[in-house]
């Protein structure tokens, strides 16, 4: 009797432990994803006559599947799929009197969070327009992470034109997308950082460059506008222009040079928009210009102030530091990290005057001058490489003034030393 109570209170005991342990155990529900291939159309939205696709897919685990999608002149096909891992990649033959393939890159990411479903459009170019595939050469000054390039088209009437076509910049060095002539896409550069779009209409020149200028990603948590600068070139450059608060009424852009005592006017344009990138093509080379952006936000104006510099050398620091801080030059004035009025480009000359200094300051009292003369030496030769800064018309007098001035130390300490012998 005694031995069989004992089991009762054992068996409930154990039930009682199961039962806690089984409260605490979420089972894993198996995630699926959706995904529903539209068409074939026409790159202009519509259906894209009698035509066959046929589709290769490339999932995460790296199981390859063909999926086939018709369209009558009247109707077109719409599947269904459904799997346990992501879409990685998707190919079709967009072209089969060109053999021109379509890709698109699927980024990891999963379908809509909402509704669960991602619906993909398959475009083809119509045969009786001209189509060609455009390359695009990307140069990156802001230093996108994970990026890729994404195209959609504008010119679509009948569907959302979604993604079209999509290539990783990190697997392809110059991505390529199949379009039709004469029509208008949206390039969006999709990273970690975030993304950023830009308007492309296929014309005749099928190599292409595209920039990302240093302000084309607004930062996080950053409400207040910025106005950035970039000379890409000798004759190009680079202005970005970005408001988060939406809330720009008038935006205006002046960009003006120094000849002898007279400002020439370069170019000046006046737009309405939150957001824009500007590259003039204009420049000249051995020329600083200076940018002048004026934007009106809720009723208060801010100005930038802004220099493209031509520097004959590039500064290897440039941009090393500003994860400490910089300066935003607008009026109300934005300050983070460093002293008042500090660029980032006045920022990366810091390395370079501690090396002056050090020059500077190897040698003793008795060696003042030698010292001097070899640290203006040492500056001269930074300068030369664009480490100090752009040379401007005041650049050579003060470097001139500097070496006078260690010619007369020298000079001085030479006399000292010829009284005490």
């Amino acid at each position: 009797m005694l031995n069989a109570k004992k089991t009762v209170t054992l068996t409930i005991v154990f039930l009682l432990v199961l039962l806690a342990f089984a409260s605490t155990i979420h089972f894993a529900k198996a995630t699926t994803y959706n995904y529903y291939l539209q068409g074939p159309f026409w790159m202009n939205g519509s259906i894209a006559g009698s035509n066959t696709v046929v589709c290769h897919l490339l999932w995460a685990n790296f199981t390859a599947t063909t999926e086939t999608l018709v369209s009558t002149g009247t109707g077109y096909t719409i599947l269904s799929l459904t799997s346990s891992v992501l879409l990685y990649q998707m190919t079709w033959n967009a072209s089969s009197a060109q053999n021109y393939t379509a890709l698109i890159d699927f980024n990891g990411y999963v379908p809509n969070p909402y509704s669960g479903i991602e619906f993909i459009n398959i475009y083809i170019p119509d045969p009786t327009l001209p189509s060609f595939q455009y390359t695009f050469s990307v140069t990156d000054f802001y230093g996108m992470k994970n990026a890729y390039l994404r195209m959609s088209i504008n010119n679509a009437t009948g569907t959302d034109s979604g993604i079209n076509q999509e290539v990783s910049l990190d697997s392809a060095g110059v991505p390529t997308f199949v379009m039709t002539q004469y029509y208008t896409y949206t390039l969006t550069f999709v990273c970690d950082q975030g993304s950023y779009s830009q308007l492309f209409t296929a014309e005749n020149t099928l190599a292409n460059t595209l920039v990302v200028l240093a302000g084309s990603f607004p930062q996080a948590n950053v409400t207040s506008p910025t106005a950035t600068v970039e000379r890409i070139n000798a004759t190009l450059i680079g202005i970005d222009y970005v408001d988060p608060s939406n809330s720009t009424s008038a935006l205006s852009i002046l960009i003006t040079h120094l000849s002898g005592m007279d400002t020439i006017n370069d170019y000046s344009n006046s737009i309405a928009s939150n957001a824009t990138t500007i590259l003039w093509n204009a420049a000249s080379s051995g020329i600083s210009y200076n940018v002048n952006v004026s934007a009106t936000i809720s009723g208060v104006q801010y100005v930038w102030a802004l220099i493209a510099d031509e520097s004959i050398g590039t500064n290897p620091f440039l941009g090393a530091f500003d994860w400490l801080g910089v300066n935003t030059q607008t009026l109300p004035h934005v300050q983070t990290g460093w002293p008042a009025g500090m660029t980032s480009a006045q920022i990366a000359e810091i390395a370079g005057a501690c090396i002056v200094m050090l020059f500077l300051c190897i040698g003793s009292f008795r060696s003042a001058g030698a010292c001097c003369m070899l640290s203006w030496i040492i500056f001269g030769i930074l300068l030369y490489m664009g480490w100090m800064g752009v040379i401007t018309p005041y650049t050579i007098p003060e470097f001139a003034f500097s070496g006078f001035i260690g010619i007369l130390i020298m000079l001085d300490e030479a006399k000292q030393t010829a009284r005490e012998t």
